[in-house]
């Protein structure tokens, strides 16, 4: 199975982080938020369009998403924009292990298997939770996990205490930043 890889555009610092257990998160679930009214104006969500996205909704390369950025500062401001780029990971690898120029590892999250990402990294479970304290104190400095194995286990925890949500494809994305 061919893992899943590819560059989003995230907000640095979207409204809907506010008043989360989890206030520092910089993962996947930050995408800019789909606006009617300027869809209705005309704008065209580059993530709609085969040109910017791969069929696994990615943006293609570094010089789309940096067109994609420039249509979403429409609606949020470029200045509060970020591109990242994300692989999925099933194995053992470790943090860092993509080479590349331009990327700066962020960490390990736990979400949805496609777009909005729907992360229970970000949506952490409340500090009333004591099975998720020894996670909580394990989060990196921008709110993700720092291994795959740890990731791994806290998704197993997660399930077990909410086996509601075991329907969901939850998958473990590695996160870089792009510093180009």
């Amino acid at each position: 199975m061919k893992n899943r890889n590819g560059f989003v555009v995230v907000q640095k610092s979207p409204s809907v982080n506010r008043g989360r257990f989890n206030s520092i998160y910089r993962g996947v679930d930050r995408l800019v938020p789909w606006s009617k009214e300027k869809f209705g104006n005309g704008f065209n969500d580059p993530y709609l369009s085969a040109k910017y996205t791969t069929d696994d909704g990615f943006i293609r390369n570094l010089p789309l998403a940096k067109e994609v950025v420039s249509y979403f500062s429409e609606i949020v401001g470029s200045d509060n924009l970020e591109i990242l780029y994300i692989m999925e990971r099933s194995g053992a690898e470790e943090l860092g292990s993509l080479p590349g120029r331009g990327l700066s590892v962020l960490g390990f999250d736990v979400a949805g298997n496609e777009s909005p990402f729907y992360s229970i990294v970000n949506d952490f479970p409340p500090p009333s939770e004591v099975s998720f304290q020894g996670f909580r104190e394990q989060l990196n400095e921008n709110g993700l996990l720092g291994s795959v194995d740890l990731a791994r286990e806290y998704l197993t925890v997660y399930l077990q205490r909410y086996p509601e949500e075991r329907d969901q494809e939850f998958v473990i994305w590695e996160v870089y930043l792009s510093t180009d």
